[in-house]
């Protein structure tokens, strides 16, 4: 694990303000202008930029809000802040925001039980570039009406359901046709097709996982195995069973 230079900014005593000690001491707050370009190159989804800030900010002493009395407690905040901040700019830049906010529950959890700086940069590190390539693959979503965004967020939400037409219909106000058109043309796939889709690909990660064509037919809202195996076909030109066994 890389050694990091983490300073947290000088303790300040009961009576003084925390500006009077920055200024005593000379150190401040890491500028609003590093962050906010390492943010925008994870809502652009821009692998190199994001690489290049932090090359610069990794190889420069790294200075931490005075967030606690305990040193590990103030780098733990500003690594969870850090997380918050760069979600919120994934989002911005097309990241389904269940997702989103999944990641960064996640990450604070893992947070949490970190005890050393070290282990916290090089977390915020990795999680950096994951967010990043997620916003790069997924497909310029901000590109996309309210409406289809509406209808894509409501499809991964309710990915184990049965989702009529109707019910998108009725979530963006829109007549069917109209909205049947509307989701061709902006994603190029009919809305049945886009979810079922989105169904496969969901059955691939849970045969990867080891669970049975049955159990995945049930969970993810399809009548039948017969029927679910059919689609899956179709889609990979293949069972279930046969990428079970060849993967």
């Amino acid at each position: 694990m890389k050694k990091y230079d983490v300073k947290p900014l000088p303790e300040f005593g009961k009576n003084e303000k925390a500006i009077y000690t920055e200024r005593e001491s000379g150190t401040t707050h890491m500028p609003f202008k590093a962050e906010l370009e390492l943010c925008n190159a994870i809502k652009h989804g821009n692998t190199e930029k994001l690489d290049s800030v932090l090359e610069v900010a990794l190889n420069r002493e790294m200075i931490v809000g005075n967030l606690s009395a305990n040193r590990i407690r103030s780098v733990k905040y500003w690594a969870v802040t850090t997380v918050a901040t760069a979600v919120h700019y994934a989002i911005l830049g097309g990241m389904d925001e269940t997702d989103a906010y999944n990641f960064s529950d996640e990450c604070i959890r893992t947070i949490d039980a970190f005890t050393t700086y070290d282990e916290c940069i090089d977390y915020l590190v990795q999680k950096a570039r994951s967010l990043c390539g997620i916003v790069r693959n997924s497909g310029n979503n901000t590109a996309f009406s309210d409406p289809v965004k509406k209808c894509l967020h409501y499809i991964h939400l309710h990915l184990h359901e049965s989702i009529p037409l109707t019910a998108l219909a009725e979530l963006t106000g829109l007549s069917r046709p109209y909205l049947a058109s509307l989701f061709k043309k902006e994603t190029g796939s009919a809305i049945h097709e886009y979810i079922v889709d989105e169904k496969m690909k969901e059955a691939v990660a849970m045969l990867d996982e080891g669970k049975s064509c049955k159990e995945i037919s049930y969970t993810l809202g399809i009548c039948n195995q017969s029927h679910f195996g059919k689609l899956f076909r179709n889609k990979y030109g293949v069972t279930p069973e046969e990428y079970k066994k060849h993967g």
